[in-house]
């Protein structure tokens, strides 16, 4: 496949043959820009399946884990997904497992407790119980 201009490689010089382009090299190039196209369509339509699920288990991030252990933290569940909600009630267990409910916009997830307590509570703060993806 040629795609450039014919050069002598002693001298530099262009030849006198000018632009060849091999006919294979034109389709490959018709081949590839409507797979490109094809694969663009088709990510700006279709939605990516999300790697969370209601249902999902979480426990608490490990730095909170340990925070919650050496400096005898509690953990709020709030009622609503802001900070100035009412709160429903502390966590002071750093085992505790929640049950992943679903997203609120922002960094609010919602959740049920062991005790069927259901809440918001920070993203930061959680994450998904490893090996329940």
């Amino acid at each position: 496949m040629k795609l450039f201009y014919n050069y002598d490689s002693l001298s530099k010089q262009k030849s006198h043959k000018g632009w060849k382009e091999d006919p294979y090299f034109r389709y490959f190039k018709i081949v590839i820009f409507f797979l490109t196209a094809l694969l663009m369509v088709h990510s700006i339509v279709s939605k990516p399946e999300r790697s969370e699920r209601p249902g999902m288990q979480m426990v608490f991030e490990g730095n909170v884990q340990r925070d919650m252990q050496k400096y005898a933290l509690k953990v709020p569940l709030y009622l609503d997904p802001k900070e100035t909600s009412a709160i429903v009630k502390y966590y002071s267990d750093v085992n505790e497992s929640f049950i992943f409910i679903e997203r609120a916009k922002g960094h609010w997830i919602k959740v049920v407790d062991s005790d069927n307590d259901t809440g918001w509570v920070s993203s930061y703060l959680v994450k998904f119980k490893p090996g329940t993806r």
